[in-house]
Formats: structure tokens, sequence, C-alpha cells
């Protein structure tokens, strides 16, 4: 026996909406948001030596895909020696401020782009 079920058409449409809400430049917008904590941390727990060093860190997109954004977060070039405050050298002992603000902020980071996913979400349903 067949049904007739009314509002599957209206439903596809808001799915199709959804998805497309959750994906691309969207999901890219929730990531950054969850970057920015980590560049926040990790500029609390940089070593302030050179506090052109702490300020240098930023979170930069390395590439979006439908399902995917990845963002690399760390020092722009000029401040290359800050990686020898994350790892340090055979003469200097490692003073860790990069792993240790994702570490940390682990929760605060899924809460952020969770919350941005939600908002875009809640956009498209309307």
């Amino acid at each position: 026996m067949a049904e007739n079920i009314e509002g599957t058409a209206e439903l596809v449409r808001a799915l199709r909406r959804i998805r497309g809400a959750a994906s691309g430049k969207a999901l890219a917008r929730a990531d950054a948001a969850g970057a920015e904590v980590i560049v926040e941390r990790a500029q609390e727990l940089a070593p302030k030596d050179t506090r052109a060093g702490a300020k240098s860190i930023a979170a930069e997109q390395e590439s979006v895909g439908p399902t995917r954004a990845v963002y690399s977060v760390g020092p722009d070039r000029r401040h290359f020696y800050m990686r020898f405050h994350e790892f340090g050298t055979v003469k200097m002992a490692a003073t860790p401020f990069l792993r240790p603000a994702l570490r940390d902020q682990k929760a605060e980071i899924v809460r952020k782009v969770g919350d941005e996913l939600w908002a875009q979400i809640r956009r498209a349903g309307k």
C-alpha cells in the first residue's frame, strides 16, 4: 500500500539549503572562528621577550573544499625564530605556546565552530 506524504518537496529544499550552509565558504568561516581562538591563546602564551613575535601569530587559510577547510596557525615568516621557542634547540629548551594553546582551547574551539555553523544553518533555513 502506498502512502502519500505531503511536504516532502519543501523538506528536500530545506535540507539542501542546510547542506549548503555547512559547507564551502560557510565551513571556512566557522573554522576561521575556531582558528582565532587558538591565535588568541597562543599570543597569550608566547614568550614576551619579543612582543613582535607574539603579535605575528595569526591564522592563515590553506585550503577550502566542500566538506573541509584547513587553517594553519603560527607566526609569520619574518618571525621564524618563534619556532625555536616552540620546539627548542640544542642550546635552548622549548617553551611551547602553539601546542598548549590548541590543547587548552579544544572545547572552546569546538563551541565556536559549532556556534558559527549553527548560526549559518538557522539563516539558511529561513
